[in-house]
């Protein structure tokens, strides 16, 4: 019969082995939670957690994290605790070319390595070091190291995943915020997210967002105009205008319908565009209505020649073309003017703000030209003023005239066979205002209307047969505010009406 012993100093042993691997095992799983698990896990994390932990699991003097470069692959220290291997990077080179871990003892200790993997994509290696010799590492070491790579490889993995991601979100956020165009996203007919550009151009502020798009304008309800992009319709592009207390907000928007109720709002803001093209609009009409006066005494004086030449004393003939070559001018300058406002002003050191000196030179020029249109309609023109030179009007010559030219021709035309037109001006000064005033005995204008005479393109009820567009009391509105000026009427219906013009000016000593 065989008797069988245990020493109990083996047995001994043997149990605290085991209990030194579980634990090894549990504060290596602790740690792979750990490092999984982080919600704001990133790269320089790993690289102070890692080895950290290889000094404590696996006893040793120091731990090395080596990765790959992306642009040559070869491998650099990262990230390092306590004492080095003075031939580290040998060493790692080995390991990642036999792609297995190892270990090398020797006279300069212990060196234990293992590649780090993901994907089967060499990341880099890890690495172990002991400076006694005595003490090399053991197979349980060896799968330590190798499950301390694997999970260290597969969180490096995810964090540089999430690290390119964030940078990316970051670029598209700053793309985005410094965009332009508006883009706003739509879901179940609420604003799910949007732009600055956007909200801007809406109206709005972050509160809005996971709230029903409820705005609404002159042309209907936003939303329901959004909606119409819902498949089954394509792309939808509409105009919509929104009210503000100063100016209307003209909008752009293009939908994009994606996923099963999202719409993608491209939103541009437009307003100035409109802007900019009804100013070119009205600045066509009104250069096409100032042509229209030299044009008819033209045709006035060229019609009265061809029929009455030889009827006509030398001196009337001279008279009349030389008022039609007066007219022909005027158009030049008009023509010149509108071509010089077309081509951009580079400001200069140089350039002094435009003046007119002895403003009613100029008023009477235009009362002038008008002469023979004015006779033609049987209209008696009368001129009172008088000036000493000294008072000079902050604008252009081309400014003031278009003024008094649009103020007489108007009342020409709301003013019957035999009536009068009296243009006057101040002789000097008052509060620092040029007065113009230009009165006719004319149709008048209903006093419901004066409110509404210079909006662009009205008429009054009482303008008969009066030929026009409604152009010229806008015209002459929108110069004298731009000058910093003011114009007012004053209307008896079958009286007559009297327009006041005061512009800014000063006096200078001749």
């Amino acid at each position: 019969m065989n008797n069988f012993s245990i020493d109990p100093t083996d047995l001994e042993s043997s149990v605290l082995r085991e209990q030194r691997r579980a634990e090894e095992l549990a504060y290596l799983y602790q740690f792979a939670l750990d490092l999984m698990t982080q919600p704001d896990g990133n790269v320089r994390m790993i690289y102070e957690s890692v080895p950290a932990a290889m000094l404590t699991v696996l006893r040793c003097d120091g731990a090395v994290i080596l990765l790959t470069d992306d642009a040559n692959s070869t491998l650099h220290a990262v990230a390092a605790l306590g004492e080095a291997y003075s031939d580290q990077h040998a060493f790692a080179e080995l390991i990642a070319e036999k792609c297995w871990a190892s270990v090398k003892s020797g006279a300069m200790g212990s060196v234990l390595g293992a590649p780090l993997h993901s994907r089967d994509v060499l990341l880099g290696v890890l690495i172990a070091y002991r400076a006694s010799a005595d003490t090399p590492f053991s197979d349980n070491e060896i799968q330590l190291i190798t499950v301390l790579a694997g999970v260290t490889g597969a969180v490096l993995s995810n964090a540089r995943l999430r690290q390119r991601l964030d940078e990316r979100l970051s670029l598209l956020q700053t793309v985005l915020e410094s965009s332009p165009t508006g883009l706003a996203i739509i879901e179940q007919s609420r604003l799910l997210m949007a732009n600055p550009a956007a909200l801007h151009a809406l109206g709005l502020n972050e509160s809005a967002f996971d709230q029903l798009l409820l705005i609404d304008g002159p042309d209907g309800l936003l939303l329901e105009r959004l909606l119409e992009g819902l498949p089954p319709s394509a792309i939808a592009s509409f105009e919509y205008r929104i009210e503000r207390e100063r100016r209307p907000r003209f909008l752009r928007i293009e939908v994009v319908p994606f996923g099963s109720d999202k719409l993608l709002a491209q939103v541009n803001d437009v307003t100035l565009l409109r802007e900019i093209e009804s100013r070119r609009e009205e600045a066509v009409a009104s250069t096409s209505h100032d042509l229209k006066t030299p044009l008819a005494v033209m045709n006035l004086g060229l019609s009265s020649l061809l029929s009455y030449y030889e009827q006509m004393p030398d001196e009337d003939r001279r008279t009349m073309i030389e008022e039609t070559l007066e007219q022909v001018g005027e158009m030049k300058t008009l023509i010149s003017s509108l071509l010089d406002h077309s081509r951009p002003h580079k400001p200069h050191a140089a350039d002094v703000p435009p003046q007119v000196a002895d403003p009613a030179f100029y008023v009477g020029q235009v009362v002038h030209e008008l002469s023979a249109f004015a006779r033609y309609h049987g209209i008696t023109l009368r001129w009172h003023a008088s000036s000493d030179g000294s008072l000079h009007l902050h604008c252009l010559p081309d400014q003031l005239k278009t003024i008094v030219r649009n103020l007489i021709t108007n009342a020409i035309k709301y003013t019957a066979s035999a009536g009068e037109v009296t243009i006057s001006t101040s002789e000097g000064c008052e509060a620092n205002r040029f007065r113009l005033e230009v009165t006719d005995t004319g149709v008048g204008i209903p006093e419901a209307e004066l409110d509404a005479i210079f909006e662009l393109a009205y008429r009054a009820s009482t303008h008969g047969s009066a030929e026009g567009g409604g152009l010229g009391l806008s015209l002459v509105h929108s110069l004298v505010v731009q000058l910093g000026g003011t114009v007012s009427v004053y209307s008896t219906v079958g009286v007559g009406s009297t327009f006041v013009v005061m512009l800014p000016c000063t006096t200078q000593d001749t």
